[in-house]
């Protein structure tokens, strides 16, 4: 059982894991209320809502990468957390105008806050670590990760209660106020998260200057969004670009670098980055197509209550929850007696688990009801699945940038781990509008074909791209270890 609180022995863990609640659930509101939001309270079409999502999450992600590069360069990462939390709390009182024009604006502040703090979360856990340190480094993000979903679970649990009234002017004001907790608890832990070799840490200048240009570039990038979250096509187009441009950048410099171990890791990481796409495309799919399904295409009535969709998502994160410290005990378990975590094997069962949940999604529409309506039974099956895939891919991707990268490149790095969610977001667009591409109206017997095509398509691509994946383990695993070690998959 300690091995479970191993990692949390490190001073800064603790405050992290408690910051990482608190700074998700205002994002858990707004991912899980933003589709249903447009279109029972704006009046939006679903194809509409569906786009403005893919782009809110694909921002979201995308523009990780951009606060990799001013985390560390421009200001101190804990500093750049603050000015985040900031900018959504702006975004969140924006929203509480309820109309089609502040919903764009306070997505927009919004976006440029939380577009930045998970990877200063990241990089702020990841250098609390020495570079020898990999378990227990792991141990951390399995902890973090089940923190960010008891964030999650708060965040829908709160979502759905407001929902089902469409009290939408209180629901922003309480995730305000949850980022405001982050807030106060960034500062009460502030020497504890200070920046370790990193160009802000290294220079001897107070960096009022860069704080400035740091403010600067935030706010041209709000100012962007709002125009960018208006003219979705464009924006898919924009973000497949900045992916296949970051593709090549990371071929680039896995040929420049010159210690052989170091570019070895950095074609692992490539191949695995690469492989994650599909996950995460699927992944995405749930503020989108699945939200939709769930509450146009489920029977969600137990006795005479009806259940609001944003609580069936809780199903994943209280799986998280549970499963993120066990996986962390019994991964440290394993490094105690000589045995290492397989993370290509994670990645395949990850992709497995996750093709399995839509093939369930597709038998639930088989064993419909007359009217339609799928037994939320399925859905509860297939969101377990889904959490377990999750657990086996997500916070392994983001805990191997500190094994696989470069000191220098870390943060970086990090942000190209998130780039990739935000790509697959597009991704997820195009299935979420293709599963509604041939329906009318909102009626069960009318979706149900689209849905059941889409997820049938997706879950088959997802089960056989992990077992491909599998028979490439041995020649992934040759890449990241310098020298191989006994290998388990947990």
């Amino acid at each position: 059982m300690s091995s479970l609180f191993t990692s949390f022995k490190r001073d800064g863990v603790p405050s992290l894991f408690f910051i990482q609640i608190f700074a998700t659930m205002a994002y858990a509101v707004l991912y899980s209320t933003i589709v249903l939001y447009a279109t029972k309270k704006l009046g939006l079409s679903a194809n509409v809502a569906s786009s403005i999502v893919a782009s809110f999450v694909a921002f979201n992600f995308t523009l990780h990468l951009l606060g990799g590069y001013i985390g560390g360069r421009f200001m101190s990462f804990r500093s750049l957390f603050l000015m985040c939390i900031a900018f959504q709390i702006l975004g969140n009182v924006l929203l509480m105008s309820v109309s089609v024009s502040s919903l764009y604006i306070g997505l927009a502040f919004f976006l440029a806050g939380s577009g930045f703090n998970s990877i200063c979360i990241n990089c702020m856990l990841t250098q609390l670590f020495k570079k020898d340190e990999d378990q227990m480094r792991q141990n951390a993000f399995l902890w973090n990760y089940s923190g960010m979903n008891l964030g999650f679970m708060v965040g829908f649990f709160i979502a759905g209660c407001f929902q089902l009234s469409q009290n939408y002017e209180t629901l922003f004001l309480l995730a305000s106020f949850s980022n405001g907790v982050a807030l106060i608890a960034t500062l009460i832990s502030w020497r504890k998260l200070n920046d370790v070799n990193t160009h802000v840490s290294e220079s001897p200048d107070n960096g009022t200057q860069r704080t400035v240009l740091s403010l600067i570039m935030s706010l041209v990038v709000t100012a962007a969004l709002m125009w960018l979250l208006r003219h979705s096509g464009f924006s898919s187009q924009l973000i497949m670009s900045i992916g296949f441009f970051t593709a090549i950048v990371l071929c680039v410099l896995a040929l420049r670098e010159k210690d052989k171990l170091s570019r070895k890791r950095l074609w692992a990481f490539n191949i695995l980055t690469l492989a994650s796409v599909l996950f995460f495309t699927l992944y995405q799919l749930m503020p989108m197509a699945l939200n939709l399904f769930i509450e146009n295409n489920v029977n969600r009535m137990i006795l005479s209550f009806m259940i609001p969709p944003q609580w069936f998502m809780n199903v994943d994160s209280i799986v998280v929850i549970i499963g993120g410290p066990l996986i962390a005990g019994i991964l440290h378990a394993m490094h105690k007696r000589g045995v290492s975590a397989n993370i290509p094997a994670l990645f395949a069962s990850g992709l497995i688990l996750m093709g399995l949940a839509f093939l369930t999604f597709r038998l639930g529409i088989y064993f419909a009801n007359p009217q339609g309506l799928t037994s939320s039974i399925w859905v509860v099956v297939g969101y377990t699945l889904f959490a377990c895939g999750e657990l086996s891919l997500t916070p392994i991707a983001y805990s191997m940038v500190g094994l696989l990268a470069p000191t220098k490149l870390r943060g970086f790095l990090m942000g190209v781990t998130l780039l990739y969610s935000g790509v697959a977001a597009t991704f997820s667009n195009y299935f979420s509008r293709l599963a509604l591409a041939d329906s009318q109206g909102t009626a069960p017997l009318a979706t149900n074909p689209g849905y059941g095509h889409t997820f049938l398509m997706l879950g088959s691509i997802s089960v056989l791209v992990g077992l491909l994946l599998i028979g490439f383990v041995p020649f992934i695993l040759r890449l990241i270890r310098a020298n191989p070690v006994n290998e388990a998959t947990t």
